[in-house]
């Protein structure tokens, strides 16, 4: 909170309690507050209902819904799991005709000899992702705000020139 109560940073900060409007928060950082306090003195979005490597669903102080996809633990053998949590919550996304935030993280964790393998999640699930956007099933939808780890420039050319 150093940074974001810092008058030379305030202007970078979003810190309302509401889910804003895009324009609003144009080039600034928009705080989700996952431990409990207020808005006075933590500020954020509180969405301390956030379950550990779950799907979760919230309200933000206005009441708004909020959906956040955050399975992060990754079978062995396989990243199917993963890949099917994040296109189920674009499905639902692309579905809803009402104001909820849809937040997927694309990112994922599994262990390697002890040894955490998050680089081999990573690049399976984008490659998957860049394929998804070359054709996606629900074109000119919302899909949410996905948040991934060690994305590509040919990744986030395709998520962002999605029809």
């Amino acid at each position: 909170m150093r940074y974001a109560n810092n008058p030379a940073y305030a202007g970078s900060w979003w810190r309302g309690t509401s889910i804003p409007r895009l324009g609003a928060v144009r080039g600034k950082i928009v705080l989700l507050r996952r431990f409990g306090g207020s808005a006075w003195t933590s500020g954020g979005i509180d969405v301390t209902g956030w379950q550990d490597n779950a799907q979760s669903s919230l309200r933000d102080a206005s009441g708004t819904p909020i959906v956040i996809q955050d399975f992060y633990t990754v079978k062995y053998s396989t990243n199917d799991n993963k890949w099917s949590a994040v296109t189920a919550l674009f499905t639902q996304a692309a579905q809803d005709t009402g104001p909820t935030w849809y937040i997927d993280f694309t990112s994922g964790y599994r262990s390697f000899l002890g040894i955490p393998d998050i680089t081999g999640v990573s690049n399976d699930v984008d490659a998957r992702l860049i394929k998804y956007f070359a054709h996606p099933p629900y074109p000119m939808r919302k899909y949410g705000t996905i948040v991934s780890d060690f994305v590509s420039a040919e990744l986030v050319r395709e998520e962002l020139t999605t029809p």
